[in-house]
Formats: structure tokens, C-alpha cells, sequence
């Protein structure tokens, strides 16, 4: 599958998943172009320490803490390879556009990124686990 290719795949499964929002559903089964695709949303991830429910929220009873939370399904890793350092650590300071982590999602390697400036102020999900679309990753507190 070319690159391109694989971006209108990723861009189609990401329409998919707010459709499945939108309206509320827990599952989906498409087919186009001869690949049968089946969603499910809503399931406990497979970490148990973690958090279930993308994007970013108020966590209920930490005052000024927000939650960045999985954009996909995927495997999560804190940095490009297993040689080099994470991303970010506790404490960071990090600003809009830093990578915070990857999404490795149908062999694609998804980059997940701060939406503002803001500090690590904990990492909820261990290096290679699985994590579920809508899985909080981090709490962040806003600069």
C-alpha cells in the first residue's frame, strides 16, 4: 500500500470513528473497495491500571489538570525507538506542537501532539501497551 494510500485509509477510519460518535454507536462494519473493515468503540482497554475514554478534558477532582487522551486504537510508545530517550518525562515543560508520544496504528507510526503549552504532570499509560481510541495518555496541567 503506498503512502498516500495509507493516509486515506487512516483519514477514512478517522471519519469513521466520529460518525461512530455522532451518532452514538458502539460498533460498525464497512466495505469499500473489496477490504471489510469492523470497528468497536466503548470496550475496557487491556492495561488495567489505565483510565478508559480523545482529545482533551477536565479531570474531575484535579483543579486545573486536563487530560490528552488517544486519537486511535494503536500500540503507544514515549519514543521513536527503544535506544532513544522518551518523548517527555514528568515535569516536562512542553509546548504546542511537541510530540508527546506514538500511536502505532495498522503499521502507521502516529505522532500525538501537545495542543498547548502545557506541563507533563503524569503519564497514565506504559511504554508498549495497548491503548483504546479516547484512552487518557497523560494529565497536563496549562502554562
Amino acid at each position: 500500500m503506498s503512502e498516500k494510500n495509507q493516509k486515506s485509509a487512516m483519514e477514512r477510519l478517522r471519519e469513521i470513528v466520529e460518525f461512530m460518535e455522532e451518532k452514538d454507536l458502539s460498533e460498525v462494519c464497512v466495505e469499500e473497495d473489496g477490504i471489510k473493515l469492523q470497528v468497536k468503540r466503548g470496550f475496557t482497554a487491556l492495561s488495567p491500571q489505565t483510565p478508559q475514554q480523545v482529545g482533551i478534558s477536565a479531570q474531575n477532582g484535579a483543579v486545573g489538570l486536563e487530560i490528552i487522551r488517544a486519537t486511535m486504537p494503536g500500540t503507544f510508545y514515549n519514543s521513536p525507538s527503544p535506544d532513544d530517550p522518551p518523548f517527555v518525562k514528568v515535569g516536562d515543560e512542553v509546548h504546542a506542537g511537541d510530540i508527546l508520544c506514538i500511536i502505532e496504528a495498522m503499521k502507521l507510526f502516529n505522532p500525538i501532539e501537545a495542543e498547548f503549552d502545557c506541563y507533563i504532570v503524569e503519564i497514565l499509560v506504559e511504554n508498549s501497551r495497548p491503548v483504546e481510541y479516547d484512552q487518557p495518555l497523560f494529565k497536563v496541567r496549562r502554562k
